[in-house]
């Protein structure tokens, strides 16, 4: 059902297993690359219609993982899913919105992940869950439990 791209961040905190069992076995295939800059090369290889892309200290609630089963549908009309990023810091909590599952026709900018062709893309936004750093798992006393 979905590419997994992981990104290696240099955290401290990474956590490539948390990661992996947040998603609940939606993954088909998983693809570790240096940078986000290597994603664009790979596209053609996926053997997936969307594929998503997140660091190796990031993981996702278990309502994101149950909805993305219904979001990443080959048909969808639009091209790109944004979901809810928190990230809880020294001075407090901070949300905002990420893209980070894409059809493999998009290309994401080399620097950031964001579509290159930002102006053709239809993008559609997940309200059920959250994008969690693996620290803040630590900083919050776990706000997720995943099993």
């Amino acid at each position: 059902m979905l590419t997994l791209f992981i990104v290696k961040s240099g955290s401290a905190d990474k956590n490539v297993p948390l990661l992996l069992r947040s998603f609940r076995g939606i993954v088909k295939e998983v693809v570790l690359v240096d940078s986000i800059r290597k994603v664009n090369s790979c596209l053609n290889k996926i053997p997936t219609e969307w594929y998503g892309v997140f660091y190796d200290n990031e993981f996702i609630q278990p309502q994101l993982a149950e909805s993305l089963q219904t979001f990443l549908r080959p048909t969808a009309n639009y091209s790109v899913l944004n979901v809810y990023k928190r990230d809880f810091g020294p001075d407090g909590s901070h949300a905002y919105i990420a893209p980070r599952f894409f059809k493999k026709h998009v290309l994401i900018k080399n620097d950031c992940l964001v579509p290159r062709e930002s102006t053709v893309v239809i993008a559609e936004t997940a309200l059920d869950g959250w994008v969690f750093s693996s620290k803040d798992v630590y900083v919050t006393g776990g706000p997720v439990v995943l099993y």
